[in-house]
């Protein structure tokens, strides 16, 4: 019995996943007692005190005033603004947005309701596949930083991601119900779309086509109400994915997920860490990195090729899993997206050195911590949880550097364990031929 716990992760591995579990519990007692001192979270949390709750308010207050998507720019589907429209309060949105962020608890409540939903959620689903890892995991995923960095924020991700739980989880029985939960998720975040996309790898051609459908036939209704036409949206996107001064400001890469915004702020700024260390190394390093991340980029990309031709050798969430990694290490969609990772890496056995690596990294970019480097200035700003103004004090940390790379190294570690399962269940093939051979 201890020796199929061992295997299967329950030995030693469980006792390490609770230490993991302590380590983000004690980090986060530690961020609320810097709160009180300073009046504002600690970093990797957002570097602007007085901007908390301003993505789900921001988005609510156009929902209700209009013109979305010709002067906002908005990338959110209509679905987004109709949705938003259901769950907060018309009254609080005809002055400002800090205003109705004053003034609307619905909109909040509701956003914690989801927020604690999910936590709820992945123990049901993971309690399915492993009822020993599945309290831990749990509770890792509901107080992990992506996580908390989306509720901090309000963003619309917080429901997407009851969608995608319930979507790519064994909770729900029915094909149709789940076709319906990603299409929720994708209507509000578009790049979810290419889990349903990565499917087509595992030959699931009615599942993805049934997800299409009801994703487009959100998108249609939810258009009826708010327009937002694909054109409109598609333009916004590409404006906004084309604003590098946006995505390598200091506010953007302090919680990014990937390397190409923290080069592009290393390359735009001049830091103390050049001086440091050199500008030889440092512009090298970001060639070294991009060349990481390419590798990083094709890697994926065969094996979905090798998944292809033998689906039933992978688990069903590794697609996923691997789907949503290569996304986040090619674009920038935002810290809080590692949550879907960890979601879906969670359901991996802790066992054996590259999924036990992989399993690692993920419990790490759970953890609400980070290390200072060097300051770079401060600034008086009113800070919106502590109710008055704050001294803000600006770092430059470590995390930038580090959890991009926890990303990289989980997704080679899953490509790795992918394709070792592929060429066994070859060479097991090939055996097993080779027998029936010998025996005619």
């Amino acid at each position: 019995m201890a020796d199929q716990a061992a295997r299967n992760g329950g030995g030693w591995q469980l006792k390490v996943e609770w230490l993991f579990v302590a380590v983000i519990v004690g980090f986060l007692i530690y961020s609320y007692l810097y709160f009180l001192e300073a009046g504002y979270l600690p970093l990797p949390f957002f570097p602007d005190p007085n901007d908390v709750y301003a993505d789900g308010y921001s988005t609510a207050w156009w929902a209700w005033n209009g013109r979305m998507y010709d002067e906002w720019r908005s990338v959110y589907p209509p679905f987004s603004f109709v949705l938003l429209k259901g769950i907060s309060s018309q009254a609080c949105y005809l002055g400002t947005v800090m205003g109705a962020r004053d003034c609307d608890w619905l909109l909040w409540s509701w956003m914690l309701f989801f927020y604690l939903l999910n936590g709820l959620l992945v123990l049901i689903a993971l309690r399915k596949i492993d009822p020993r890892t599945a309290l831990p995991r749990a509770i890792a995923f509901t107080l992990a930083l992506p996580t908390l960095y989306g509720f901090e924020h309000l963003n619309l991700l917080i429901i997407a991601f009851t969608g995608m739980i319930l979507g790519f989880s064994p909770i729900l029985k029915s094909a149709r119900l789940r076709w319906l939960a990603i299409a929720v998720a994708i209507n509000l975040k578009p790049y979810m779309i290419g889990l349903v996309l990565a499917e087509l790898v595992r030959r699931r051609w009615r599942w993805v086509e049934g997800a299409l459908i009801a994703t487009v036939s959100i998108y249609v209704i939810s258009y009826i109400f708010v327009g937002g036409s694909p054109f409109q949206i598609w333009t916004n996107i590409a404006t906004f994915s084309a604003d590098t001064e946006r995505s390598s400001s200091f506010q953007f890469i302090i919680y990014a997920a990937s390397y190409t915004s923290m080069i592009q702020f290393v390359d735009n700024n001049t830091l103390p860490i050049t001086t440091m260390i050199g500008s030889w190394i440092i512009e090298h390093g970001s060639i070294l990195l991009m060349s990481i991340v390419r590798f990083t980029q094709a890697a994926p990309i065969v094996t979905f090729a090798l998944i292809f031709l033998r689906p039933e050798t992978v688990p069903r969430h590794r697609v996923p899993s691997m789907a949503i990694l290569l996304l986040m290490i090619s674009t920038e969609p935002g810290g809080y997206t590692m949550a879907a990772s960890v979601f879906f890496i969670f359901f991996e056995r802790f066992r054996g050195w590259r999924l036990g690596t992989a399993m690692v990294c993920t419990y790490l970019q759970c953890v609400a911590a980070d290390v200072f480097l060097f300051p770079i200035g401060n600034r008086i700003v009113n800070g919106y949880l502590a109710g008055h103004e704050v001294l803000y004090l600006g770092w430059v940390t470590l995390g930038p550097f580090i959890r991009p790379g926890l990303l990289i190294i989980a997704q080679l570690m899953l490509v790795s364990v992918t394709i070792s399962g592929i060429l066994r269940a070859r060479r097991a093939d090939i055996a097993t031929a080779t027998r029936a051979v010998a025996l005619t």
